[in-house]
């Protein structure tokens, strides 16, 4: 019983750090689903950054909530996952206002299973 305490006060501990990581990151973070492109998390850097709000983005593909270049690239996600690291420079996405910034678009696979 005690080792079972140990590995959930453990597995707490971690995704308080990650947390922690993700919401004071000074880099915009964004989560996706890499088989539909749909966003399912994205940090308050990002928010600020693009001027959307969180529930503007989660849900959205990459490329119709960003106007980014990677919508005229079909099927772009899919090369994630046989390369495990995918990298485009000089994407322009544009803010809620209109304006285009340019970000380093930087992208690493990581698979997550179904917790039982």
């Amino acid at each position: 019983m005690a080792g079972r305490k140990r590995a959930k006060d453990a597995l707490r501990d971690s995704e308080t750090r990650y947390r922690r990581l993700f919401e004071t990151a000074k880099d915009g973070i964004l989560l996706l689903d890499a088989v539909s492109g749909q966003i399912t998390d994205v940090n308050p850097f990002l928010i600020e950054l693009l001027g959307y709000n969180r529930e503007e983005l989660l849900g959205k593909k990459l490329g119709k909530s960003a106007h980014s270049k990677m919508r005229s690239q079909p099927g772009r996600f899919s090369g994630i996952a046989a390369e495990k690291i995918y990298s485009l420079r000089r994407v322009t996405p544009r803010t809620r206002h209109g304006e285009r910034v340019e970000v380093e678009f930087v992208s690493n696979l990581y698979e997550v299973t179904a917790r039982k």
